[in-house]
């Protein structure tokens, strides 16, 4: 009836019921185990370290090194349980994201390939509106997902590298010279154009307001989420013109404080 047992991979005793504690091995004192299971051949199969029972590659995206929906499922199913978060850093075609929803699964995707908004968006778009294709077809994964469940929903957003910022960047000469000891730091801003178009100063009060989207027209800046990452809050509640943070703390968006979005527009 002991359907698992512990074995020493020193002296080879073997231990089936009971807690063993922290001294080890009740024989060598090694705590070194290897784990074995007694399953029904007939209704089980021993899958060993080498799966090739599976396809390991697809090409539904058209993405040179797509995996298989196949794959990632077992991988996913034997590393985690329902509501654990699976984190991809290479995403890819977006395959381990995609089955981790299916699989009810939290997931994080990092991906850096211009590819992410040609492939990987519109897939987990697709997903969440109901995808029948791959290991939805499968009995055990229709009962979590199917068109009457599917659904959810995620966010995405770039970071800015330091190489872009450099690229747009448009100085000129100044007239005078200031140097990092000035009381006065308009300097910041005044020697880039660009950057004096977006700003309004209010020196007295120490504000500034900053329209990023004269900045970045072609993108859209998410500034709520971007101070929650300068300060290392979590965002409570966003209305139109402040954010709340889980320890109370609103800022105005509309005033910002210069000494919090210091880092957005001066890179040491």
């Amino acid at each position: 009836k002991k359907e698992l047992r512990l074995v020493c991979k020193n002296c080879g005793y073997k231990h089936y019921e009971g807690v063993l504690g922290d001294q080890g091995c009740p024989v060598c004192g090694m705590d070194s185990w290897r784990v074995e299971y007694k399953i029904k051949r007939e209704t089980f199969s021993i899958i060993g370290n080498l799966w090739n029972d599976i396809s390991g590659y697809t090409h539904r995206w058209s993405f040179p090194t797509e995996n298989s929906e196949a794959l990632l499922k077992r991988v996913i199913e034997s590393t985690s349980n329902e509501g654990d978060l699976v984190m991809d850093f290479f995403l890819g075609s977006g395959t381990t994201t995609a089955v981790a929803h299916k699989l009810k699964r939290k997931w994080i995707g990092v991906e850096m390939g211009e590819h992410f908004y040609t492939i990987v968006l519109p897939r987990m778009k697709k997903v969440l509106a109901y995808d029948k294709s791959g290991i939805s077809k499968e009995k055990d994964v229709k009962e979590k997902y199917n068109e009457n469940n599917a659904g959810g929903f995620f966010k995405y957003y770039e970071l800015e590298q330091f190489e872009e910022i450099l690229r747009k960047t448009k100085y000129k000469d100044i007239e005078e010279p200031k140097t990092l000891f000035d009381k006065d730091f308009n300097y910041i801003f005044t020697t880039d154009p660009k950057m004096l178009d977006a700003l309004e100063l209010d020196y007295e009060n120490n504000k500034v307001k900053l329209d990023l989207s004269k900045i970045y027209p072609e993108k859209q800046i998410d500034i709520a989420e971007t101070i929650s990452n300068l300060l290392g809050k979590w965002i409570k509640k966003i209305t139109k013109d402040e954010v709340i943070f889980e320890d109370g703390e609103k800022i105005n968006l509309n005033e910002l404080d210069y000494k919090i979005i210091k880092p957005l527009i001066w890179w040491r």
